[in-house]
């Protein structure tokens, strides 16, 4: 995966757009008590919610596991015959 700026603006964070007096003309000031337009203030919306209730319960990660996989992996442990009888034992036991 490939991340770069293509798609940033040239802006620096922090500094305000210049906008057309047109352009302000048109906006309304946020009324009392509620954020502005540049406040930091965000609502969750239900898909994060549903991500985040779903990483929480996602199973604690065991680093002896994942060593002990990555040892098999490299000794060729998982080309065996047994590991393979194993794995479709595992997928067929699955749905009980």
């Amino acid at each position: 995966m490939h991340i770069d700026n293509t798609y940033l603006t040239n802006r620096t964070v922090g500094q305000p757009e210049e906008a057309s007096p047109a352009a302000d003309a048109s906006r309304k000031s946020p009324a009392p008590g509620l954020p502005g337009a540049d406040a930091s203030a965000h609502v969750r919306s239900s898909e994060l919610l549903e991500l985040l209730a779903r990483v929480r319960q996602a199973p604690e990660v065991r680093p002896e596991v994942l060593r002990r996989a990555a040892q098999r992996l490299a000794s060729g442990y998982y080309n065996t015959r047994q590991a393979a009888e194993q794995t479709a034992e595992a997928f067929l036991n699955a749905g009980d």
